[in-house]
């Protein structure tokens, strides 16, 4: 994952994101290793962006709007809320997980790739 702007990196451990997390627009990343990202409130990844679970966790129990690209590679992804793929946006999946649980709806407006990895639905996604 090469870009001219590196974001953030999350290595071990946890972080708690009490309110949104935002990875803006413009070429920005953000690469969650082995910890855990928890996220409270809404996740937005911006167009132009990337947000990459590596091999880490990452939870939103908010709203998810994916502009730019995220990369489900390794780790383990769970969504309590709605999620929206905008127009130009892209959820991949490699060889991680992904967890689509109660209350999740997918807009049709992006692009969903799945690889080898799994994919678990909890309850009616839309």
């Amino acid at each position: 994952h090469n870009t001219s702007q590196p974001g953030f990196t999350a290595g071990s451990g946890t972080a708690v994101f009490n309110g949104n997390l935002t990875v803006p627009s413009s070429s920005k990343r953000f690469d969650l290793g082995d910890g855990e990202v928890l996220v409270e409130g809404d996740f937005l990844v911006g167009s132009g962006s990337q947000f990459n679970v590596l091999s880490g966790e990452l939870v939103v129990n908010g709203t998810t709007t994916v502009n730019g690209t995220f990369n489900g590679d390794d780790g383990i992804t769970s969504y309590y809320g709605e999620i929206t793929i905008g127009s130009g946006g892209v959820l991949n999946l490699g060889t991680g997980i992904i967890n689509f649980n109660a209350s999740t709806s997918i807009g049709d407006n992006g692009t969903v790739n799945f690889g080898s990895g799994e994919v678990n639905f909890g309850n009616d996604v839309f």
